[in-house]
């Protein structure tokens, strides 16, 4: 029974520490001014290098060309929908596949880019 009665005190423990957490978070969505919305892009790319290529110089040049396209997403955002438009986030991924398969060596790298716009009117 004392067992029984230390699990329950331990998980109370866990749930006030939960709780506690829990409340620490900010609540809500961003706040956007009227006629702002928020856009979220996604973009990847493959390398193919040339066997002798050094790996960590082309995930760097895959990881660069991902933000040269986040640098663009604003530009095309302002040419069609956008009278502003704020990069508010941008996140990468990077990865390759050395195992001369098939299609041979490749670098893939992915972006995620997040912009606060305020649509033309």
């Amino acid at each position: 029974m004392k067992m029984i009665g230390a699990l329950f005190a331990a998980s109370l423990a866990v749930g006030s520490v939960s709780e506690a957490g829990a409340q620490m978070r900010p609540m809500g969505p961003r706040s956007l001014a009227e006629g702002e919305i928020v856009i979220q892009s996604n973009r990847s790319i493959t390398l193919r290098p040339e066997s002798d290529a050094d790996v960590a110089k082309q995930q760097d040049e895959a990881v660069r060309l991902i933000y040269r396209m986040a640098e663009r997403e604003c530009a095309l955002v302002l040419e069609t929908i956008g009278a502003t438009c704020e990069l508010t986030s941008v996140s990468t991924d990077v990865s390759s596949n050395e195992d001369g398969s098939v299609r041979g060596p490749m670098v893939r790298a992915t972006g995620s880019f997040g912009m606060k716009v305020k649509l033309k009117s």
